[in-house]
């Protein structure tokens, strides 16, 4: 035992039967595969086996780095293995949209394999590069064309409820990570009723959504005010159990609101996004109302994204967003936070919002993306959360383009504390000029453009 302790690496792992040695590397994730083909020629002629490359994966399951899940990375590894691929797995990034360490892979790129490819593959698991993640129609079609042979096609569809029920029928081999339903503004809250109710029955829905690791339903403009059109949907989640639930541009009133609440504490969520619109104009502003919600939200102890965007949140009296911020300390598994496009009530003490805030972060020790983008908060509010920088050892992603701090804070305090955490990836200093009110708020300074750049520059990623 000794004698073999002596022996290098390298030489054991090429002198062990080749079985063997290839049985040792398909423990590795893939991106670790083709850095070590570099280690030495006889690592390189044993990595080359193409029985190593008949099965791409560079999903969210994999193990590989999320650094790496780059189009840049596929294409490297899809040159190892031209024409032979037996499975291609990709899938599982798209909610991680807010984790900017890596992009999604192209859909050029993943075509160009399925042609190359067509007629040995049978299983593929895929995001796209183009909207979030999300397939349409015409694209699952376009893959079961170009790979005839499949047998597993798992992804995330975004298309009408017509449209889904009928693909659900003529794509046997489909497996949904994801469904969006989005609903045409001329659509009558009769007729989205009718369309949910038809695809609420498809039994295949049921078994595709429940097969999934990470099943996720969006709703897209429903008429949520319309009370038929509200159970409808509480229908459809309470039978799909999603573990992700999105709503999006829709309207509340008081009555729906309230079906909302009732509807989350029924389930078990990870991630919760209820954004793109404010709640029944200032329904948030409610204490009452913005108690439930807060706290049927807070009922999800295992979320682990949550958006409350361009909810009016911080629009109301201070002690309504103070109240809703403190129920939300309960959730230690809380990676993403989206508290973006929440103006600030002019005549809020920024100073305690700001206290409450950096309260809440404190409390959430798996946080890894704060956003605050056009928040409209000034150096009161953004000194507590400044102050707990350097300690939040697992934020990698800050976003705080779009608010009102001063030059003087900036030099004094927010430079500092940006510089001296050392986890940040991605720093945030900028905001859409086309968004809406983006006009207020002035450009960022050079200063602070300088530190997204060089917060940017410490991640170093390179393709294997």
């Amino acid at each position: 035992m000794a004698a073999l302790s002596r022996v290098p690496l390298p030489t054991l792992l090429t002198s062990l039967p080749l079985s063997l040695a290839l049985s040792i590397l398909t423990l590795l994730p893939q991106d670790q595969l083709a850095r070590a083909s570099a280690v030495c020629r006889g690592w390189c002629r044993l990595i080359a086996e193409p029985c190593l490359w008949q099965a791409i994966d560079l999903s969210a399951e994999s193990g590989v780095a999320r650094a790496c899940t780059t189009d840049e990375v596929l294409q490297a590894l899809l040159r190892k293995a031209p024409g032979a691929l037996v499975s291609l797995k990709l899938g599982g990034w798209w909610h991680d949209w807010q984790d900017s360490m890596a992009s999604y892979f192209q859909k050029e790129t993943v075509l160009a394999a399925l042609a190359a490819s067509q007629a040995t593959l049978t299983t593929l698991h895929v995001d796209w590069a183009d909207e979030g993640g999300w397939l349409f129609i015409e694209d699952v079609q376009e893959i079961v064309q170009l790979a005839p042979g499949l047998q597993s096609l798992r992804c995330c569809v975004k298309d009408d409820c017509h449209s889904v029920l009928t693909l659900l029928t003529t794509v046997p081999p489909l497996s949904l990570h994801g469904l969006a339903l989005t609903c045409d503004e001329d659509e009558t809250a009769e007729e989205f009723c009718a369309t949910l109710a038809a695809l609420s029955s498809h039994a295949r829905l049921y078994r595709a959504c429940t097969d999934c690791c990470a099943s996720c339903l969006i709703f897209e403009a429903p008429p949520l005010t319309d009370p038929a059109a509200m159970t409808a949907l509480r229908s459809v989640v309470e039978q799909l159990r999603p573990v992700n639930l999105h709503l999006g541009v829709c309207e509340f009133d008081a009555a729906s609101v309230a079906s909302l609440v009732a509807l989350l504490r029924t389930q078990s969520l990870s991630e919760f996004h209820v954004s793109g619109f404010e709640l029944g104009g200032g329904l948030l502003t409610d204490s009452l109302v913005a108690a439930e919600l807060s706290a049927a939200i807070a009922s999800n102890t295992n979320l682990v994204r949550l958006s409350l965007a361009s909810t009016g949140l911080f629009d109301g009296p201070e002690d309504v967003p103070l109240a809703f911020l403190s129920r939300l300390t309960g959730l230690p598994q809380l990676k993403v936070l989206d508290l973006s496009s929440n103006q600030m009530n002019p005549e809020t003490q920024q100073g305690l919002l700001g206290r409450a805030l950096a309260d809440l972060v404190a409390c959430l020790p798996a946080l890894d993306s704060l956003l605050l983008d056009l928040c409209f908060l000034d150096d009161a509010g953004l000194e507590p959360l400044a102050e707990l920088l350097p300690n939040l050892t697992s934020l990698r992603v800050l976003q705080i383009g779009g608010n009102f701090y001063t030059r003087a804070f900036e030099e004094r305090v927010l430079l500092p504390a940006l510089a001296a955490n050392q986890s940040l990836r991605r720093l945030g200093v900028e905001v859409d000029r086309d968004a809406e009110l983006a006009d207020l708020v002035e450009p960022p300074s050079e200063e602070m453009m300088a530190a997204a750049a060089a917060v940017a520059a410490r991640e170093g990623l390179r393709a294997p």
